[in-house]
């Protein structure tokens, strides 16, 4: 298998003025989906991510899909439309659509694995590491790492476990938001 994670001399630009974005998603396969197809699945979206300047991480658990991507709005919004049009999806939930800082998963034009029963070997090289990125609670993550980390420990469970994850962040965000507008008054 290739190496396909970005190196100091290919990772993908940060171009100034030019803003950051990222997509969480779950969605349903549309049809039973192998490890050939997760395979193929990967290798097209590493070479169209590279070419965009895309980075992130699918995650698949028996015929559900969550997918983080990042990068450049226009084309991450580009690459997102293509993601949405293609016939092996069923039931696409946009979970997090927003500006970011700084890339999660720089290291990967895509990095791929199944979770759960059926996991089986990495599909991604230097799997320690994206498995410590997704386990660690080290250091403050976003909500999609915490959404994406949901997904990973879940397996089976792993969409309703993500959909549950998100209504108790959308919750506690209102929460928030609600004690600051008090905190001017």
């Amino acid at each position: 298998m290739n190496d396909h994670r970005a190196t100091r001399t290919n990772a993908p630009e940060h171009r100034p003025g030019t803003r950051l974005w990222a997509i969480v998603y779950v969605s349903k396969a549309a049809r039973e989906v192998t490890r050939g197809d997760l395979l193929r699945i990967l290798e097209s979206a590493r070479r169209r991510n590279a070419e965009a300047h895309i980075t992130g991480l699918l995650l698949h658990a028996d015929g559900s899909f969550m997918q983080y991507l990042e990068g450049p709005a226009v084309e991450l919004f580009k690459v997102y439309a293509l993601i949405k049009a293609d016939p092996l999806h069923n039931g696409l939930v946009d979970l997090v659509r927003e500006p970011i800082q700084t890339r999660e998963f720089a290291e990967w034009s895509m990095a791929c694995h199944a979770v759960g029963a059926a996991a089986g070997a990495p599909l991604t090289e230097n799997y320690a590491l994206l498995a410590s990125r997704l386990t660690a609670s080290l250091r403050p993550r976003s909500a999609a790492c915490e959404l994406l980390s949901s997904f990973w420990t879940e397996g089976r469970d792993a969409v309703a476990s993500a959909l549950r994850s998100y209504g108790r962040l959308l919750a506690e965000r209102r929460t928030l938001a609600d004690v600051d507008s008090l905190s001017w008054r």
